[in-house]
């Protein structure tokens, strides 16, 4: 036989174990929600640029098509060194310098959605990881006072979806 104590353990395990469940479903549905919007807000990003941005522009055209964007001051930007198989433009390292726009980025600056672009090299030197970095950064705002580096190719990378990604080049 139940006491009145051992019921009232087990009614307040049961409110607990339901509490808990209601948790789980609410922190289930809040992340979906949470990924439907990231997910909307890098789509916009991807519109965005495909609309107002094309290969052979100069960073001040860049700059223009890309000022008052609020996903700009989101994203994290930064050059690529090295290779990698998954980065789907063809004058990245040849004729050019690559770089990832990664649009609202997590904690570690990783997205599934990313923007890769090329800019056209000035020179066959050398360049350092902070000065690519400034010139990416100060590309995309128009403050880039060479004009004769210019937006070769981009590509919009839907990592979320495999292979889901569209290259425009000159």
């Amino acid at each position: 036989m139940l006491t009145n104590r051992k019921k009232t353990i087990i009614i307040s395990l049961s409110i607990c174990v339901v509490v808990a469940a209601v948790s789980v479903a609410s922190f289930l549905i809040f992340m979906k929600i949470r990924n439907r919007i990231h997910r909307e807000l890098c789509l916009s990003a991807f519109e965005d640029f495909r609309q107002n941005v094309k290969p052979g522009m100069t960073s001040q055209q860049v700059g223009e098509a890309l000022k008052d964007k609020e996903w700009m001051d989101k994203a994290c930007i930064c050059p690529i060194f090295g290779v990698f198989r998954d980065i789907p433009l063809k004058t990245i390292f040849v004729s050019s310098i690559g770089f990832q726009i990664v649009l609202y980025p997590d904690s570690d600056n990783q997205s599934n959605y990313v923007i890769y672009f090329a800019l056209s090299r000035t020179s066959s030197g050398a360049i350092h990881h902070e000065q690519a970095s400034k010139m990416g950064i100060d590309f995309l705002n128009g403050k880039l006072e060479d004009n004769s580096v210019i937006l070769e190719e981009f590509a919009l990378c839907d990592r979320e979806r495999e292979g889901q990604e569209e290259v425009f080049s000159k």
